[in-house]
């Protein structure tokens, strides 16, 4: 989300955009699909651009890549 003069802009995404940003996550759509509470068929359907994204499913999404950065990032920091 962007902020611009002080008001939120939301920025759409597509299911296309969300299926790279997972990719380079490497995390699988079964994932996205247990995270959301949703079948799998949901999650192909939607990243293929064949159904709109639903926001459980983008909320699951940005919250699993959230956590793989987050875990990343901690396996990369020295131990103080």
């Amino acid at each position: 989300m962007d902020v611009v003069h002080g008001k939120k802009e939301v920025i759409a995404m597509t299911g296309t955009d969300l299926r790279r940003r997972l990719d380079l996550a490497g995390i699988g759509q079964a994932d996205v699909a247990r995270r959301a509470g949703v079948s799998g068929a949901t999650i192909c359907r939607a990243l293929r651009g064949q159904r709109t994204l639903r926001p459980e499913v983008t909320r699951a999404a940005e919250a699993l890549i959230r956590e793989r950065v987050a875990r990343a990032a901690q396996a990369l920091l020295p131990m103080a």
